[in-house]
């Protein structure tokens, strides 16, 4: 399973077929945008600690940590 840092204001944008069964967000007090099979980009926000599970099944993803620049990494995402 892909376990990947998702830098403050990057993007992942993950192809259809590349994320089997679930995303995991881990997130360490971060904000971010999340898009599943081409919906649009709903806002979001984990605190530190928690992990949000999205079902992909095999849709395309993008990502993006809108966190502010300044600060530590507070970002991963796993699937």
């Amino acid at each position: 399973m892909p376990n990947q840092g998702l830098d403050r204001g990057h993007t992942a944008n993950l192809a259809a077929n590349q994320v089997h069964d679930n995303l995991t967000v881990i997130g360490l007090g971060a904000s971010y945008n999340i898009s599943i099979g081409g919906a649009p980009a709903i806002a979001h926000v984990i605190g530190p600690g928690d992990a949000d599970v999205y079902p992909i099944n095999n849709a395309i993803v993008s990502i993006t940590n809108t966190t502010p620049l300044a600060g530590l990494p507070n970002m991963r995402i796993s699937w």
